[in-house]
């Protein structure tokens, strides 16, 4: 997508009037070469390349000198049309259908293919970053490249994001409570089973680099009938539409190397994105003063053909691998680990009518862990070998209706796995709070199996539009294999009611399953059998309203009732570890059922200049555990984000983002000493205290220079720029004293204070 911010004064008008009265013909261009002439003269057109597509030219000289109708001349042809959008914009939109009996005499070919296949996710209601779907927010982008993160990973800077909840240390985050592994991660419509680098260290960036981003949408409940599989939310990534130019691009950065291109072939009809990503977390390990030193390196690509009228062929490829070759003499710590991931999807688009509208896709996806581990220490140490494999090949396909007053869609996916486990470890940790470890201070255990299974789900949805009301019932079916019964019905209904052109209520409700997968048996923690699906019930009820043209306000009542949760295992007072499975604090979280309920605010704008919003949420988390309401570890009943995006003279673009949260919950933590001298640790109520409010205030800053050839970018990003010292957990020590008591003693550990990373991008 291409947007540039435009003032339309007379004098400006006119001096564009003129540059177009003396540019080239048009005839003959693309339509997307036209509109990007009428850019360059400063007419501020926002279009998307799902609706001007390559095929499309210019057929005739435009009659009209101002480029306001030029614009509406060029788009004519094509069944499109021009919208004035907030903050002076002009969104190319799909042309207002005419009567039935007129809708194919009045459209040429290429324009009547597109009717069912367009969309456009700029529009006038609702402008800026919010989703036509409750709880569902959109980043074109350059706003998804415009948020403050660490690593230039776009995951990164989500979470100052209403309903979301992330640690600094990491890419992955959580929705409305629910844990990480209940967000679906697609990119270009197919789910990324491992979506992380470096598992070993948090999962602290993400597999897509941010040189093939083209738009992210993020959508934390009430999602529509065709997503099955996870009960908490969905993040759909976009890849970059590469345009009628070819383009390149080579960064560098403190962390990580990149180099990415795109182009077209074959008169325009074909399209090809590419890049290559390598870096390594030594250095800043080396300036922290550790020793580990993880790598990490993606490569991602795709092409595009179209194949004929209303036929598109797209293949896409996704590599990644994180490796570590970790060893300490002293301690004789010792860490040797790999993870592979490679994905593979062929998609097939077509227009069998302009009115239907059909997807198809097949996929393999194939993900190794390999990891290696030993460390001994005075009385005691653990080992470990840790290999698994799973490969998975899915079919999917979807169709679409187009109705008169609605639409219907309806569509199947199936996936066969085949995952192999291989684990064995031994411990004997001698640090007295090892007693409060479900599996015990010491012992071993093995694992040894393969397991092959099929998922598949059917569904089928209706869109009906009456007045000013939208309906859109739905419902799935979805069955597993690998658990005995496991064949379950998720009905759904979301309803919009628009009360004026500037306000819309919305209502949401549905079920949402969540089956155990072959690859998630989580042997590390003893668990050898998969348990029941979980479900979830979504209860949403929102409210959208634009105030003038560019100020947008949502607000958003929620509650989340889970049935049959998951048994989660998780460490009490230190939440980082190359091997969490084997920490002393490592215990077992069994709750009988789940409630997450808030209300979220979103206020922004996008203006000429500045773009900003603030978000503020208000939660609750809860676990029912024998009986008793228990926090999660993830609550935070009041959190606030502040994002402001400044577009500064001289191609400065400067961002900030602040983050605050209430402090997530702890355990309290005794002793005492028993016979024979031994230190006792025990437990006070689970999560029954809470760690220390959370604040931190992150930067980027970059500037645009142009060069003979291309554009180079330097940037700046510091994460937590004001040097807070946010507590992450404890480091926990007992100690017996002379006179028959214990001693606590619980250091504080934080995530670490100002935090830089340079880089330079050249593109060309």
């Amino acid at each position: 997508m291409r947007s540039r911010t435009f003032q339309r004064r007379p004098a400006a008008i006119l001096l564009s009037a003129l540059w177009l009265m003396a540019a080239a013909p048009w005839v003959g261009l693309t339509l997307e070469q036209a509109l990007l002439r009428l850019q360059e003269a400063g007419l501020p057109v926002i279009f998307t390349d799902e609706l001007v597509r390559p095929r499309m030219r210019v057929g005739r000289e435009p009659a009209a000198a101002d480029p306001r109708r030029v614009l509406d001349e060029l788009l004519a042809p094509h069944g499109l049309a021009a919208r004035e959008s907030v903050g002076g914009r002009i969104v190319v939109v799909r042309a207002p259908r005419p009567a039935a009996h007129e809708a194919t005499a009045q459209r040429p070919p290429e324009a009547v293919e597109m009717v069912v296949t367009e969309r456009i996710d700029v529009t006038s209601h609702p402008p800026w970053i919010l989703g036509e779907e409750v709880s569902a927010i959109e980043l074109g982008r350059d706003e998804a490249l415009s948020l403050p993160r660490l690593g230039d990973d776009v995951l990164r800077g989500l979470t100052l994001l209403p309903g979301t909840a992330g640690d600094d240390g990491s890419a992955r985050f959580n929705l409305r409570g629910g844990r990480a592994d209940e967000v679906m991660v697609r990119l270009d419509g197919l789910e990324i089973l491992e979506p992380f680098h470096l598992r070993d260290f948090n999962q602290a960036l993400s597999v897509v680099s941010p040189a093939t981003l083209g738009e992210v949408r993020l959508q934390s409940g009430g999602f529509a009938a065709e997503h099955g599989g996870r009960m908490s939310g969905i993040l759909d990534l976009t890849s970059l539409e590469p345009s009628w130019r070819r383009r390149g691009e080579l960064g560098l950065t403190l962390l990580n190397a990149q180099a990415a291109g795109s182009g077209t072939f074959h008169e325009e009809r074909g399209r090809w994105l590419a890049s290559l990503r390598g870096g390594s977390l030594e250095l800043p390990f080396e300036l922290a003063g550790e020793e580990e030193n993880p790598r990490f390196w993606d490569a991602f690509g795709k092409v595009d053909r179209q194949l004929g009228a209303g036929h598109d062929l797209r293949l896409n490829a996704l590599l990644s691998r994180d490796t570590l070759d970790f060893a300490e003499l002293d301690d004789d710590r010792r860490f040797d680990t790999l993870y592979d991931g490679t994905y593979a999807w062929l998609t097939h688009e077509t227009v069998l009518t302009p009115r239907l509208f059909v997807a198809s896709r097949a996929s393999f996806s194939r993900f190794e862990r390999d990891r290696h581990g030993r460390e001994a220490a005075a009385g005691g140490g653990f080992e470990l070998a840790d290999a698994r494999s799973l490969d998975a090949a899915g079919l999917a396909q979807s169709w679409s209706r187009s109705l008169g007053g609605g639409a219907l869609k309806w569509g199947f996916d199936a996936r066969a796995l085949d995952a192999h486990y291989d684990y064995g470890a031994a411990w004997d940790l001698g640090e007295a709070l090892a007693a409060v470890r479900h599996q015990g201070p010491a012992g071993s255990f093995g694992f040894h199996e393969r397991f092959r299974g099929e998922q598949y789900g059917l569904y089928a949805a209706g869109r009906l539009a009456a007045g000013r009301w939208t309906v859109e019932p739905g419902a799935r079916f979805d069955a597993n294999s690998i658990v005995d019964d496991d064949e379950r019905v998720s009905p759904r209904l979301n309803v919009a009611w628009a009360p004026g052109e500037r306000s819309r209520l919305r209502l949401a409700w549905g079920y949402f399953y969540q089956s155990p997968r072959l690859y998630e048996l989580q042997v590390e923690d003893g668990v050898t059998e998969f348990g029941r699906p979980e479900r979830a019930e979504h209860r949403i009820l929102g409210f959208d309203h634009v105030f003038g043209r560019r100020l947008t306000l949502r607000a958003e009542l929620y509650e989340r009732l889970v049935r049959d949760p998951r048994v989660r295992f998780e460490n009490l007072y230190e939440p980082l570890s190359i091997v969490p499975e084997l920490e002393p604090d490592r215990v077992r979280v069994a709750p009988e059922s789940s409630r997450a309920r808030g209300v979220e605010l979103l206020l922004g704008a996008a203006g000429k200049n500045v773009d900003w919003f603030v978000s503020y949420s208000f939660s609750r988390i809860e676990d029912r555990i024998a009986g008793h309401d228990v926090p999660r570890s993830v609550d935070q009943p009041h959190a606030l984000g502040l994002e402001l995006t400044w577009r500064a003279p001289w191609r400065w673009l400067v961002s900030i983002g602040w983050h605050y949260h209430s402090g997530w919950p702890t355990t309290a933590l005794t002793a005492q000493l028993e016979g024979g001298g031994e230190v006792v640790p025990m437990l006070g109520p689970l999560y029954g205290e809470r760690l220390p409010d959370h604040r931190r205030l992150d930067l980027r800053a970059s500037r645009g220079f142009h060069l003979r050839r291309g554009e180079l970018e330097l940037f700046v990003e510091v994460q937590n720029l004001a040097s807070d010292s946010n507590v992450r957990g404890y480091d926990v020590e007992l100690e017996a004293r002379v006179d028959g008591t214990v001693d606590v003693g619980r250091d504080a550990k934080s995530w670490g204070r100002l935090l830089p990373n340079v880089g330079l991008t050249w593109r060309f």
